[in-house]
C-alpha cells in the first residue's frame, strides 16, 4: 500500500525584506506520521507552518496539501486540515462549549453532535458548560486541539503544543496526540523544542537550521548510526576535551558539570580509554549511552564542543 503524501514542500524560499528566513526548503509528511519539526528559536519553523497552512507566502517553490496547491488552490487544500498555531484562540468569557460552536459556525455543515464528539475525544466533556477562564492551561490546550479536530481532519498542525504546561498538562497532551495517531488515524506536524518529547511521540523528524532542513527521516533511522556513545565522569574535562577534539574517530564531545559526552566511531572504545590512560585523565567511571535525539540535535546544530 503506497503512502499518501499530505504535504509536499518542493524549493520554497522565504524572506522578510532583505533577512532570508527559509532557504530551498524540501519535505514531505505521509499519512500516518507524527512529524516532528525542531530548530532552534529563530530558524523558520513558524514560518514554514504558516506558509504550509497559506498565511503567508513564499517568494519561490511550491507547497501541495492534501495534493492541492496551497497558493492556486487554497479551499481545496486546506479543507482536511486542522491546526493550532502559536497559542489556542478562545474567549475566556464563553464556554468550552461556546467556544467549538463559534469555531463550528466557520464551516460548513458540522453537526451539532461532532462538538459532544470532540468534547468527549479531548476529556472535556464534564466542564464543557464552565467558562474557559477557570480552566487550567493543559485543558485550555485541550480545547484548542478540540477546536482543530472539529472538521475531521486528515493532518493537525500543532506549534508548540506543550509549551508552559505543568508536567501533567504535557503528559495528557502527548497521550492525546499519540491515542488521535493511532486510534483516529491522524496525521500530525508537530512544532517543537523540547526534543525527549519529540522523541516518545513522533515517527518522523525534521531538524530546521537557518532555514535550511539539514536532516529528515524517521526517528528510528536517524538515531541508528555507526557510531557509539559514552559518557565519561572525571574531574579533568579540560584535559579530556582537548585530548579527544584532536582524535579523528571522536565525532562529537558535550561536557558535563560532572564529565563529558563522547560520541565516538564503532569499535574504537580501546583507542579512546588508551588514550585517556595513557595521558593519566583522572576517569571515575565510563558507561555506553543510547543515542537520544537531544544528542543527534546538538551534533547537527553545532552544540559539542566538536562537530563534525
Amino acid at each position: 500500500m503506497n503512502e499518501e503524501i499530505l504535504i509536499d514542500v518542493k524549493n520554497v524560499n522565504k524572506s522578510f525584506g532583505k533577512r532570508k528566513v527559509i532557504d530551498n526548503l524540501n519535505l514531505r509528511v505521509c499519512t500516518g506520521d507524527v512529524y516532528g519539526f525542531l530548530g532552534p528559536n529563530g530558524s523558520g519553523k513558524t514560518t514554514t507552518i504558516r506558509m504550509i497552512l497559506g498565511l503567508v507566502f513564499p517568494q519561490s517553490g511550491q507547497i501541495h496539501v492534501n495534493g492541492h496547491d496551497i497558493r492556486t488552490n487554497y479551499t481545496d487544500a486546506i479543507r482536511d486540515v486542522g491546526a493550532i498555531v502559536e497559542n489556542p484562540s478562545a474567549f475566556l468569557y464563553l464556554s468550552g462549549r461556546q467556544n467549538l460552536q463559534l469555531r463550528a459556525n466557520l464551516y460548513k455543515d458540522i453537526p451539532a453532535s461532532r462538538i459532544d464528539e470532540v468534547l468527549q475525544i479531548v476529556d472535556l466533556q464534564d466542564r464543557a458548560k464552565d467558562k474557559v477562564r477557570t480552566y487550567s492551561l493543559g485543558m485550555k490546550q485541550r480545547l484548542g486541539i478540540a477546536m482543530a479536530l472539529l472538521n475531521n481532519p486528515k493532518i493537525v498542525f500543532l506549534d508548540e503544543p506543550t509549551n508552559g504546561l505543568d508536567p501533567q498538562g504535557m503528559k495528557d497532551t502527548k497521550e492525546l496526540i499519540v491515542r488521535l495517531a493511532k486510534e483516529n488515524g491522524i496525521t500530525f506536524f508537530i512544532s517543537s523544542h523540547l526534543l525527549n518529547e519529540v522523541e516518545q511521540i513522533c515517527t518522523k523528524v525534521g531538524i530546521l537550521m537557518s532555514g535550511k532542513l539539514i536532516k529528515q527521516g524517521s526517528v528510528k533511522e536517524l538515531l541508528s548510526s555507526n557510531t557509539d556513545i559514552f559518557e565519561v565522569v572525571t574531574a579533568d574535562i579540560e584535559l579530556a576535551v582537548s585530548l579527544l577534539k584532536e582524535a579523528a574517530y571522536v565525532k562529537s564531545i558535550q561536557t558535563k558539570n560532572d564529565g563529558i559526552v563522547v560520541e565516538i566511531d564503532k569499535n574504537t572504545f580501546s583507542q579512546l580509554n588508551g588514550l585517556l590512560m595513557t595521558h593519566q585523565v583522572t576517569v571515575t567511571s565510563i558507561s555506553q549511552q543510547e543515542k537520544s535525539l537531544e544528542q543527534l540535535f546538538l551534533e547537527l546544530t553545532s552544540g559539542g564542543e566538536k562537530h563534525v
